[in-house]
């Protein structure tokens, strides 16, 4: 089942004291556009200063997500260079850098304008080109088509089902035919836990613990494969393959025909690609 997820603080930001103000969450309780951009300028004060474990697993995402590239380039018997490539809600572009200086053909997505600003500077200085897209993705219109749309980490921001189907679709619009979605996020499948959080769960469901934790703000929706691939279908895609990755992008742990063995990790992040 899908699970909730909730923040208190990024990299030194408390996200609480940002949240103080009632005007920065949507009705859900989510983080609005006027939460990020204060965010984002919260972070360019600190200039841009992240820490390495985040630093870290965005450099294996860029590793993991070109051996993806690579294999859908064979499939489609193209150079990986010349397929065209859209990163939707890339935030500070650290997977995409990598992309960029090898001359892929990529462009960016972001809804918040203020989050661009470090890829876009760093590009500058290696006197890169970059192509930028800013806005709601399900209501801006792009007459561009693309072999690839990748996601990464941000599923989890559409909580409602219906918006979720309605994302799946418009990013099923953006492709070229045979072309190819790709997700890396967090999931809870296989996530391992300890007798804490097992009590937890059990006071939660019972009504003697609160649903929502009083020192952490709403941040999103953790969906299981199934239920993403639920969705993916109903969107018209075709799964090619799904799976969990091991929290440092190592290894692939399982794959489509082995998920049944369900051996416990400790930070599960899925995969999943599919073809229009």
């Amino acid at each position: 089942m899908a699970k909730n997820s909730y923040q208190t603080e990024w990299n030194g930001i408390n996200l609480l004291e940002i949240a103080k103000d009632k005007a920065t969450l949507n009705k859900n309780g989510l983080p609005n556009s006027l939460f990020y951009k204060k965010f984002y300028n919260k972070l360019k004060e600190k200039s841009f200063n992240v820490n390495d474990e985040w630093k870290n697993l965005k450099r294996n995402t860029s590793t993991m997500l070109e051996s993806i590239i690579n294999d859908v380039a064979n499939e489609l018997n193209i150079e990986a260079k010349k397929l065209s490539i859209i990163s939707i809600g890339c935030g500070l572009g650290i997977v995409e850098l990598p992309f960029i200086e090898k001359g892929y053909n990529i462009t960016l997505h972001e809804i918040q304008s203020e989050s661009l600003d470090f890829i876009k500077e760093k590009v500058k200085q290696r006197n890169l080109n970059i192509r930028t897209i800013e806005g709601n993705i399900t209501d801006l219109m792009i007459m561009e088509k693309y072999d690839i749309v990748y996601l990464g980490f941000i599923e989890y921001t559409f909580t409602q089902k219906k918006e979720y189907q309605k994302f799946l679709s418009s990013l099923y619009n953006l492709l070229n035919t045979n072309g190819y979605l790709i997700s890396i996020e967090s999931t809870p499948d296989f996530t391992k836990k300890n007798l804490k959080n097992y009590v937890g769960d059990f006071l939660r469901i019972i009504g003697l613990k609160r649903k929502h934790p009083k020192d952490a703000i709403y941040w999103g929706v953790l969906r299981t494969l199934d239920e993403k691939i639920f969705f993916w279908k109903k969107s018209g895609f075709t799964l090619k393959e799904y799976g969990i990755i091991d929290a440092n992008f190592l290894n692939i742990l399982y794959r489509s025909k082995d998920l049944n063995n369900k051996i416990q990790t400790n930070n599960s992040i899925g995969f999943l690609i599919g073809k229009k």
